[in-house]
């Protein structure tokens, strides 16, 4: 079991089961509200993270599996 944490002005954090050559994609969302920045990780699907990945264009996919 894995724990991924970050803290802003809240901690946020995910726990996972991870295997071996799988690829997981865990998104972080910052919200302000009245001069308070808090975060939340989800753990997010493949298709979803593939396609926000490559659409960050600071990654650059060479091939697909």
């Amino acid at each position: 079991m894995h724990t991924l944490r970050v803290r802003t002005y809240d901690e946020s954090l995910v726990k996972l089961a991870v295997m071996p050559g799988e690829t997981y994609y865990v998104s972080y969302s910052l919200k302000l509200w009245i001069n308070t920045v808090s975060g939340k990780l989800t753990v997010i699907d493949e298709k979803k993270g593939r396609s926000l990945v490559t659409q960050s264009k600071l990654a650059l996919l060479i091939s697909s599996p």
